[in-house]
């Protein structure tokens, strides 16, 4: 073997291969800046583009001797075949093995071949992985690489026997060091790519009921600074309830609105940061001056490498009004102020579940990814730890999401409602009477809030519920 024509070749099958995974990911930034996932949604432009790709490899391959080339478009067929799936890799196929066929030479068949088993052997390992390709790690990744250049190194048996013989001692050393290294370097990068894509778009999707569920949400809810009280986020119910503009009032502070005095309210703040103190009675000044009686309930919230509080309002002046005139019968006051705690307690678990969903759901690092990030952790974490029945229906009234908390009220596993409508839960009458305010709700397209309606539990008996979305 003559030793620096073997170096020349293997520096030129090192140049091809930096020009493969240089043109891949010079296209995969491209095409990610246009928002165009070629990768998570493979098309026949994307085959198409394979294709070209491949062409280009040809161009400027190896030579080893007169008619015998080598270049990476094995790796890239095989990669095409793992990551884009049939119809993508049929195409890539085509167009490469018509260019090389038209090259001609003493190898063309052999190269041909070699184009059509990388992107077979690729289509298989798709197959036979029967997962998400996302999940795949470097083992298979290398397997994949070894299989291909294997198989690409029996094909040259198809040669004259003195040519193969010759072909395989040149070649053989360079091709199993450098392909399946190139085909787990480049596969690594474009499954995590993958990964990447698949992480955002789920995580876009929770961003997006973030908004729903605090943006848009009945109750008053606030996130305070313990430092020095100041508001630094209010949804639109808070601004409604207090009579500022929500700008306006995320530029306030807690104290302005409170009637407690400094210290008592810097002592609320830190029992409040450290959930000694997560509910107490106070009055709250509006925008016209009136003072309202209030429930608030706060605890600790990390956001941004910071440590804020949450607070959701309840206005109770109705509830005291309730109790004051109950006063002459205990047995009638007592089952009243029960009935509005228990509404309270549902009411604030919700509203909480909402607010540490939000705000996890809106803050991580790394740009917006880790933003997002952050908004999936909040909202996830309160999901689970929320002991409510929290619900979405479609607009037929069917469940099409279910928290785990319905399994204490309702005696039900989220999974036994999901698909089935809201009124297969109730008697009969009482079915047909929600299934009409039901339209009305929907037709109007606003928000309800303290709609009552008998449940039937698991067991049979009969569950009086109060509702508000």
């Amino acid at each position: 073997m003559n030793l620096p024509p073997l170096l020349d070749f293997s520096f030129g099958l090192l140049l091809n291969a930096a020009l493969l995974l240089s043109l891949l990911l010079v296209i995969d930034l491209v095409l990610a800046r246009g928002r165009i996932g070629w990768l998570s949604r493979p098309s026949l432009a994307a085959g198409l583009m394979v294709g070209l790709v491949g062409i280009l490899l040809i161009k400027v391959s190896a030579t080893l001797m007169p008619g015998i080339i080598f270049d990476t478009r094995s790796v890239l067929l095989a990669l095409s075949g793992l990551l884009l799936g049939p119809a993508p890799t049929a195409i890539a196929m085509a167009m490469t093995a018509a260019y090389r066929g038209s090259l001609g030479g003493q190898a063309a068949l052999v190269g041909v071949l070699v184009i059509l088993a990388s992107g077979l052997i690729g289509l298989a390992f798709r197959w036979a992985w029967r997962r998400p390709v996302e999940e795949m790690g470097w083992r298979p990744l290398y397997g994949l690489g070894l299989a291909v250049h294997v198989v690409m190194l029996a094909i040259m048996l198809l040669l004259p026997w003195p040519t193969a013989r010759t072909v395989l001692a040149s070649v053989s050393l360079p091709v199993l060091l450098i392909h399946p290294l190139i085909t787990l370097a480049l596969g690594q990068l474009l499954v995590d790519r993958l990964r990447r894509r698949r992480d955002l778009d789920t995580l876009h999707e929770q961003e997006s009921r973030y908004h729903s569920l605090f943006e848009d949400n009945q109750s008053v809810m606030l996130i305070i600074d313990p430092a020095d009280g100041a508001i630094v986020d209010a949804n639109a119910a808070a601004a409604a309830y207090y009579g500022w503009p929500r700008e306006r009032l995320k530029g306030m502070y807690i104290g302005d609105l409170a009637t407690l005095t400094p210290a008592e309210m810097r002592a609320e703040l830190a029992a409040a940061l450290v959930r000694r103190r997560q509910r107490f009675e106070t009055y709250l000044r509006h925008a016209d001056g009136s003072l309202r009686e209030v429930e608030l309930f706060s605890g600790p919230l990390r956001l941004g490498g910071r440590d804020y509080l949450y607070a959701i309002v309840h206005d109770i002046g109705a509830r005291k009004a309730a109790e004051a005139a109950l006063q002459g019968s205990e047995t009638l006051r007592r089952q009243e102020h029960e009935a509005a705690m228990r509404e309270q307690e549902e009411a604030r678990r919700a509203a909480l579940n909402l607010m540490e969903d939000a705000v996890a759901a809106r803050h991580q690092a790394e740009a917006a990814l880790d933003a997002l990030r952050e908004s999936e952790r909040r909202f996830q974490d309160i999901a689970a730890a929320s002991a409510d029945w929290i619900w979405e229906v479609d607009r037929e009234g069917r469940y099409t999401h279910v928290s785990g908390g319905v399994e204490g009220m309702m005696g039900y596993r989220p999974e036994e409602m999901l698909g089935r409508r809201a009124f297969d839960f109730m008697p009969p009458d009482e079915a047909v009477a929600i299934a009409a305010r039901f339209a009305d709700i929907v037709a109007r397209g606003e928000p309800f809030r303290d709609l009552d309606n008998v449940d039937l539990h698991k067991d049979g008996s009969r569950r009086q519920v109060q509702s508000s979305g």
